[in-house]
């Protein structure tokens, strides 16, 4: 029955840190919500003023839907507001969502390949890199033959946006560029 501090509980957060710190991993939309203690529509916002750096992906739609966000900025973003709200210099009222930070960022170091920031792409750019169809790389990701995570979004059942990594789609497509003087079943793929 202790007496639970905001500010002691982000101070602990901020102690721990993500598995290769020295990367600027790509978040999601709500993943860079909870971790900023704000509304997941708070986050665009934020980037459009300027105050987080973001990455649109391309789509074939013409309707760039995915959006990341650099983790480094969120945290140095976090950082101020902790260092604002310890000085008693917080001009706008507390994070209302603060209280999400701890669980995000357990969810986060869970995550076995952090992808980073600017190696960030679309299922689309995958498929456009590696010459095959854009429902083909869910499954090489699935199979290991790629690497891609699923953003993590809890508000209305899971995610089903993932991102992936322009360098092992690059190596995967040259492994493909390779082989294709040998005889494989099957037809060879169309941009190699």
């Amino acid at each position: 029955m202790g007496f639970k501090s905001p500010i002691l509980q982000c101070n602990l957060e901020i102690d721990a840190k993500m598995k290769n710190a020295n990367q600027n991993h790509a978040i999601g939309p709500y993943e860079a919500a909870c971790l900023l203690g704000v509304h997941w529509t708070r986050v665009p916002k934020m980037a459009a003023d300027g105050i987080l750096k973001t990455r649109t992906l391309k789509s074939s739609t013409g309707r760039n839907r995915i959006r990341v966000y650099s983790f480094d900025d969120v945290e140095a973003n976090w950082l101020d507001y902790m260092h604002l709200l310890r000085e008693g210099q917080l001009i706008r009222r507390q994070r209302a969502h603060a209280d999400l930070r701890s669980g995000m960022l357990n969810d986060l170091n869970a995550i076995e390949q952090h992808i980073d920031f600017y190696d960030a792409i679309s299922v689309y750019e995958a498929a456009e890199i590696m010459g095959v169809w854009y429902s083909f790389p869910p499954r090489m990701a699935a199979n290991g033959e790629i690497v891609a995570r699923r953003l993590l979004s809890y508000r209305e059942g899971g995610s089903r946006s993932l991102i992936y990594s322009r360098r092992s789609c690059e190596e995967n497509a040259e492994r493909a560029r390779r082989l294709q003087g040998e005889t494989h079943a099957g037809r060879p793929r169309h941009g190699l």
